[in-house]
């Protein structure tokens, strides 16, 4: 039997009408591939849907996640308005355009798109690597080289 081409968001919406019915991700996986979706495909689908508890369960934390990273955007606005101000008023339109990847990210996070997590924890990770190696002056070379191969262990493993 030949495999189906997969329409991501329409599986996914599957997957999760099937998750609310109370379903096993083992069921829904087994409906599916006797459908004729790709196994690996679907299972990585499934893998990054949250059952309906879990989402009760780490909707908190998630919320705190999504505040935080909203929290960051504004700073960012912030820090462009105080830095763009003396120089030009018609320039201060541009600091908008930094925050769309935080507004784009709690977007992410707040429908719990789970592929995106590992993202966003590299990219705090990098922040929290530079700024520790600013406090150190010439450690910024040891923490940027340690926060590569960390990436590196990560992407990679």
């Amino acid at each position: 039997m030949s495999k189906k081409s997969i329409n991501h968001k329409e599986v996914t919406i599957t997957i999760k009408t099937k998750l609310l019915e109370g379903k096993s991700k083992s069921e829904i996986l087994q409906e599916l591939t006797g459908v004729g979706y790709d196994k690996e495909t679907v299972a990585q689908i499934i893998s990054a849907t949250p059952s309906s508890e879990a989402r009760r369960k780490y909707k908190l934390l998630n919320n705190i996640l999504v505040g935080l990273i909203l929290l960051v955007g504004i700073f960012k606005i912030l820090a462009g308005i105080v830095i763009l101000a003396p120089i030009s008023l018609t320039s201060i339109p541009l600091v908008l355009l930094t925050p769309i990847l935080n507004v784009i990210f709690a977007m992410l996070v707040l429908n719990f798109n789970g592929k995106f997590y590992r993202i966003i924890g590299l990219m705090s990770l990098g922040s929290i690597g530079k700024m520790i190696g600013k406090w150190g002056g010439a450690g910024y070379y040891y923490y940027r080289n340690m926060r590569i191969n960390l990436c590196s262990i990560i992407l990679f493993s």
